[in-house]
């Protein structure tokens, strides 16, 4: 770099975390895009990760996701490198599948930390499009009330500002929920006072 020029900002690192099948790729694809793919089309590779910009407050900054596309198998072997410098970390579970809530506290929270213990975390339950029951023939499929996940934050020390319901099939809180990640892991953004702004919208560019 030569000398006076000023470099960018370096970006905010969020990693995604959680059992298979609660999401975590239709998120990152969701957060890529700006559209939902069902798990099965997806392309599964080691770790996928993809960068852009994001304006909060009128403050514009970089945030990397990093999904594990799979490999979470192998979680004690990657996670020392895929959790390595990241501001949050995103404890993802399915709102219809109790093991992957329980699997929050007896696997991902601990090791997360372990690898990133200045991490902001994150918890959010994913797949909320089935409270409406319209992919189960009328009925819900919830098993994990919000107010569940709000006493698991409290007794685990997660901010429950930090706690969100989403559906990266409908786009349901997924924007808000990048604003708020973006506001509390970046102290730039923090001290901007709010400003009316058009919202995020996730897009392939």
């Amino acid at each position: 770099m030569s000398a006076g020029r000023e470099s960018a900002p370096p970006a905010d690192k969020v990693v995604l975390v959680g059992n298979p099948g609660v999401g975590k790729s239709t998120i990152y694809q969701y957060f890529k895009t700006g559209r939902f793919a069902p798990e099965d089309q997806l392309s599964h590779r080691d770790k996928a990760e993809h960068t852009k910009k994001w304006n909060v407050s009128g403050v514009e900054r970089s945030m990397t996701l990093y999904d594990t596309a799979g490999v979470e198998r192998h979680t004690q072997t990657m996670l020392p490198t895929y959790f390595r410098r990241a501001k949050a970390i995103m404890l993802v579970y399915s709102i219809d599948n109790m093991e992957s809530f329980g699997d929050i506290g007896s696997n991902w929270l601990d090791n997360s930390l372990n690898s990133a213990n200045s991490a902001r975390v994150v918890l959010v339950g994913n797949k909320v499009d089935l409270e409406d029951g319209q992919e189960v023939g009328g009925e819900s499929k919830r098993v994990i009330s919000r107010e569940r996940a709000m006493q698991y934050a409290v007794m685990n020390d997660i901010d429950r500002s930090m706690v969100f319901e989403i559906s990266a099939k409908t786009g349901h809180g997924v924007t808000e929920m990048f604003d708020a990640i973006v506001k509390t892991i970046d102290p730039v953004v923090q001290s901007q006072p709010a400003v009316d702004e058009k919202p995020n919208q996730p897009s392939c560019c």
